[in-house]
């Protein structure tokens, strides 16, 4: 994850200093508040796979949303 942050960050990092003339966010900064806020999301992950085939097997309506990318 870590990684992928840096990645991502200096990409628009990039931009938000040539282009918009802004400072850049701070990596380490950034970093630590997601890891952070993992905390407290991690305990609402989880793989749902048997509770859908599950519902499907009953009959039962599922409804798939993935707007939001999650």
């Amino acid at each position: 994850f870590a990684e992928k942050l840096k990645d991502v960050m200096e990409y628009h990092n990039f931009a938000l200093t040539n282009y918009y003339g802004v400072d850049a966010v701070d990596y380490e900064a950034t970093l630590t508040e997601a890891l952070e806020q993992a905390k407290t999301v991690r305990p609402m992950i989880t793989d749902v796979t048997e509770q859908i085939h599950q519902h499907i097997k009953n009959n039962e309506n599922v409804l798939f949303e993935g707007a939001q990318g999650a």
